[in-house]
């Protein structure tokens, strides 16, 4: 079995993928890899692989000593020492997160709600929800300021 086939294996671990991706960030560091594509091409591992192994990345190897890990349609994934690149990245998974909260509020939860007003866990899970939702619009209003140049949203002062 060529090296090339031994990456393809559907037994390969979370960590093993990782960290052929992680090495591939690495390499090419500050720049990133645009594609899931191009990492399955550079890593040789399989798309489901080059998945798992970025999931590692994102859960595991950026928590231990690595730079922040990013991904953005225009650069890709990548590691990177830019805060502008992480406050983005964030902001905009903040936004993906939002949006779902949204529609289970919307979808789901306002109905649910207006079927059992009296369920605690209807309501609260509608509260989280709408908190949720609120504070992803705060959120995508700061990315927006950030990558339009308009008017940032200031942090509440502590004292």
């Amino acid at each position: 079995m060529s090296e090339e086939q031994e990456h393809r294996t559907p037994s390969m671990r979370a960590r093993e993928s990782g960290s052929m991706v992680l090495h591939a960030l690495r390499s090419v560091a500050p720049a990133g890899i645009r594609t899931r594509k191009e990492l399955s091409e550079i890593t040789g591992l399989t798309p489901s692989q080059v998945s798992r192994g970025l999931v590692w990345v994102r859960e595991v190897a950026a928590d231990r000593d690595t730079a922040p890990f990013s991904y953005s349609r225009r650069d890709g994934y990548k590691q990177s020492d830019d805060l502008d690149d992480w406050i983005t990245f964030g902001l905009a998974e903040f936004g993906l997160v939002g949006t779902k909260m949204f529609r289970l509020e919307s979808g789901t939860l306002r109905p649910a709600r207006r079927r059992a007003p009296d369920d605690v866990l209807v309501k609260f899970l509608y509260q989280q929800a709408g908190a949720m939702v609120s504070a992803s619009s705060l959120a995508k209003r700061e990315l927006e300021a950030r990558m339009g140049g308009g008017p940032r949203v200031e942090a509440p002062s502590s004292g």
